[in-house]
């Protein structure tokens, strides 16, 4: 398994974290608790990672704009968690990292 597979695989699990914390708990303080919580969730935390992660997360509400208006019978909001996470982590993949 290559580290990029790795690392997204990381990020998709912070972020799906994140969407079950309580709105005023800071990203830093979930990433802190999501990587003490398991020793293998440190493997493949990288810079690659926590970036990919952060852009995500900082950039959900445009990514789920640009989402939105192609869903055909669905709402964002309704789409399985799982799902509106790989979405927005493949379009911000393709919004904010150049060398993707």
């Amino acid at each position: 398994m290559g580290i990029r597979h790795l690392a997204r695989q990381r990020a998709i699990q912070l972020l799906y974290a994140l969407e079950f914390s309580a709105p005023q708990e800071a990203r830093e303080d979930v990433e802190r608790r999501f990587l003490a919580a398991d020793k293998l969730h440190r493997r493949g935390w990288g810079p690659f990672a926590r970036t990919l992660a952060r852009q995500t997360w900082e950039h959900r509400e445009a990514l789920d704009a640009a989402i939105r208006p192609t869903l055909r019978r669905w709402t964002l909001e309704r789409l399985p968690v799982l799902d509106r996470i790989c979405l927005r982590l493949a379009l911000c993949e393709l919004a904010y990292f150049p060398d993707i």
